[in-house]
């Protein structure tokens, strides 16, 4: 200690060694909080569970999840309006999932394309033209449990051929093979499929469309990336969608790990996945249209709006009633007076003669 003081007092350089430590103390919290700060950087650009780059697009660890090829790039905008469409019990009162599994939904749907399409085709190009698109094939049979495609239809006469011999509407719960039809892309013409961001609604979003995000997928000379490719593939078909299926999806057949007769079968009452909830209570099965789950007041309420039906009456109907019952009360009155008025006839006959 004395020696190191002697050394500050006798040498007017030494007093820069302890602001020399200081900065480089300094430095090292610095570097500290810029590793920190990068840490929480990175693990505050994460949108679903999955890190995204500086654009927004998942990266090589989403992409593994999926078990998709990693020149195919999925960006965060797509999956998060994907999931509110699917699962906000808000504007979807019938929603079929209550969570969504992004990289399974993804990774269907890439099973789908690379069936259908083919791998090496997948393979040859980072985009596709128009031109290229125009000559995918328009169709496909295949498992909804497996995602294992069966039959490939080339021309949407093919698919139309296929719809007309498939045996008419599938019920619902669908088939005890678990066999669907589905286009490769919507498509609500008979002509080729060109734009596979299409839908029911004009391409345009809606309570039960999610954003596609062209433009994410789109290059400036329009060609799409085979990311937008898979985008596609979920929009036209619903069985690549999977994740934690409401009592809706369930009686659809939208729970993978649900046999067939498990499917016709389902009961939500019955469901412990259902116990305590207070949600998802409508759901589609068998015959029936609609099955409600209700309570012992809302069974009341139903009965006396049963009975109020049964004996209702509209003003139409009473006025009605009204006008027939005194069209009876007169021909009624008029059928009387023409029998004394013929008794009258009778009987004066008899006094003339």
């Amino acid at each position: 200690m004395i020696n190191s003081i002697h050394s500050n007092f006798t040498n007017p350089l030494a007093n820069l060694k302890p602001r020399n430590n200081a900065s480089q103390e300094r430095q090292a919290e610095q570097s500290t909080n810029a590793q920190n700060s990068a840490k929480t950087s990175e693990a505050s650009n994460k949108v679903l569970g999955y890190a995204i780059d500086k654009d927004g697009y998942f990266t090589e660890e989403f992409n593994k999840a999926a078990g998709i090829p990693e020149d195919y790039k999925i960006h965060s905008s797509t999956m998060e309006s994907l999931v509110d469409k699917t699962t906000n019990k808000f504007t979807n009162p019938l929603r079929t999932f209550r969570s969504l599994d992004i990289a399974k939904t993804v990774g269907n749907a890439y099973k789908i394309l690379s069936q259908v399409v083919g791998e090496d085709v997948l393979n040859s190009k980072d985009s596709f033209s128009t031109q290229d698109i125009v000559k995918f094939p328009q169709g496909y049979k295949y498992n909804s449990q497996t995602m294992q495609v069966s039959e490939i239809y080339k021309t949407t006469a093919d698919l139309e051929n296929a719809w007309n011999s498939f045996g008419g509407v599938i019920p619902i719960g669908g088939r005890p093979d678990r066999m669907y039809l589905s286009n490769l892309f919507y498509n609500g013409t008979m002509n080729p499929v060109t734009d596979v961001f299409n839908n029911a609604n004009g391409g345009a979003t809606s309570n039960f469309h999610f954003d596609m995000t062209r433009e994410k997928y789109t290059n400036p000379d329009g060609s799409i990336t085979k990311g937008g490719l898979l985008i596609g593939v979920i929009n036209a078909n619903l069985h690549t969608r999977e994740g934690e299926a409401t009592p809706n999806g369930k009686s659809q057949g939208y729970d993978k790990s649900m046999s067939y007769l498990e499917v016709i079968n389902y009961d939500a009452s019955k469901d412990p996945d259902q116990k305590g909830r207070n949600e998802d209570r409508f759901y589609i099965t068998g015959p029936r249209p609609l099955k409600l789950i209700k309570s012992e007041e809302s069974l009341r309420m139903d009965k006396e709006w049963e009975e109020y039906l049964k004996n209702y009456k509209d003003p139409t109907q009473m006025l009605m009633e009204q006008i027939l019952g005194q069209q009876k009360l007169s021909l009624e009155e008029l059928e009387k007076k023409r029998k004394e008025l013929k008794a009258k006839i009778i009987k004066r006959i008899d006094i003339d003669i």
